[in-house]
């Protein structure tokens, strides 16, 4: 599958930013956290890189 070409990082930002755009209400850190299977120190280092990369995304 595709999948397996793209890093961890990488899949894990693209679940981010589906959970971010599909959700109704606010999504926490630790909602996205146990979602991705991940710390929410790496959580809060991808926001980061997301905030970088997309910032207009990531004004709200």
């Amino acid at each position: 599958m595709i999948w397996q070409l793209v890093s961890p990082k990488d899949q894990r930002i693209y679940k981010i930013i589906e959970l971010l755009f599909d959700s109704d209400q606010t999504v926490t850190i630790n909602k996205i956290a146990k979602e991705t299977n991940s710390s929410i120190r790496t959580i809060k280092y991808d926001l980061t890189d997301l905030k970088k990369f997309y910032p207009q995304m990531m004004a709200a």
